[in-house]
């Protein structure tokens, strides 16, 4: 048998990640029968249980499609992981055709729901767009003695893709696709505090530096192809782990955003994911520098628009990605990488 696309996915067990797989099995398949598997699906999850959960998944959903899925036990939270999956990756696949960095954190502690019920009675579609009223720890730190939203949402990613690169997995064919977010506001991030270790948002601070660190490294030029995407709004397993039965009272608020004329409030994975197999499906992409977004109708159609990104100035490109370059070179020393 011929295995000639490999597409690699971060956190892929519930969520956005599982909404990409679901979407390229459903896009890409035989021509004919028996055609032989042409694709594989290379899952990332922290747990063998979930990863192997995920793949019967999706073979359920989509019994008919000749496509492999395989998976790699992957934790950003840990570099000692990050590094492992680097290496097997290597080990088990000659390149990669698709990157989705998507795995990451969010860690919600509470929500002011004085503050939440008056802003989506003042403003429902802002309320629900832009919250400020939901509360995340602060402080967190992961066993490697970083932010723990930083090392999951930024830094592990970053670690990962230099390192396949090194490795001579990622070509100038590659696409790697980065998930933004609407949230991502500059007044987030301070770099005097880079990892939000005493901010109040270490979420939207650690996309904030995200789109910062993508635009500074499409200026600098890469040798693959490098795209920000961000799925809109929906709800995930983030928010249902946090809400419980609530989660559908966040639902029906999106719904309800939508129909009044919001185009971001994709609602479900699923939808939230056209963005990300757009950018996979479209052999000629011409912008780079584009944030681009899932979004959808009043009725639901699918589209993908760009979106405005809130001013970079050079001074935060150059402390960006000095600050992470460094880190690489630390954690390279840390982990006896030559």
């Amino acid at each position: 048998m011929s295995f000639r696309k490999y597409a690699l996915i971060t956190g892929s067990n519930s969520g956005l990640g599982f909404g990409i797989a679901a979407r390229l099995l459903e896009f890409y398949k035989p021509r004919i029968q028996d055609e032989p598997e042409t694709f594989t699906i290379v899952l990332t999850c922290r747990s063998r249980a979930k990863a192997e959960d995920a793949c019967k998944r999706l073979k359920e959903l989509f019994p008919e499609r000749k496509i492999r899925l395989e998976y790699v036990l992957l934790d950003l939270s840990d570099m000692q992981s990050v590094e492992a999956a680097a290496q097997e990756i290597k080990a088990r696949y000659p390149k990669l055709d698709y990157v989705y960095l998507n795995a990451g954190a969010w860690d919600l502690q509470g929500i002011d729901w004085i503050k939440a019920i008056f802003a989506t009675i003042m403003n429902p579609v802002k309320a629900l767009t832009f919250p400020t009223f939901y509360k995340e720890a602060i402080g967190r730190i992961s066993k490697d003695s970083m932010g723990h939203i930083f090392q999951s949402n930024v830094f592990g990613h970053y670690y990962l893709k230099t390192r396949l690169l090194e490795l001579s997995v990622l070509g100038s064919s590659t696409k790697v696709v980065l998930t933004g977010s609407l949230v991502a506001k500059k007044e987030s991030l301070s770099f005097e505090d880079i990892e939000c270790l005493h901010g109040q948002r270490p979420y939207q601070s650690s996309k904030r530096l995200l789109d910062i660190l993508h635009f500074a490294e499409i200026e600098s030029g890469l040798p693959y192809q490098q795209y920000l995407v961000h799925p809109g709004l929906c709800t995930t397993n983030m928010y249902e782990t946090f809400l419980g039965f609530i989660v559908i009272f966040a639902k029906l608020g999106f719904w309800l955003c939508r129909l009044l004329g919001s185009p971001w409030h994709t609602v479900s994975p699923y939808i939230a994911a056209y963005a990300f197999l757009w950018i996979a499906t479209h052999s000629h992409i011409e912008d780079e520098n584009i944030k681009w977004g899932s979004a959808t109708t009043m009725s639901g159609k699918e589209k993908i628009l760009p979106t405005s990104v809130e001013l970079i100035l050079p001074s935060d490109k150059e402390k960006s990605m000095t600050y992470v370059q460094n880190l690489y070179k630390e954690w390279k020393h840390k982990l006896n990488v030559p």
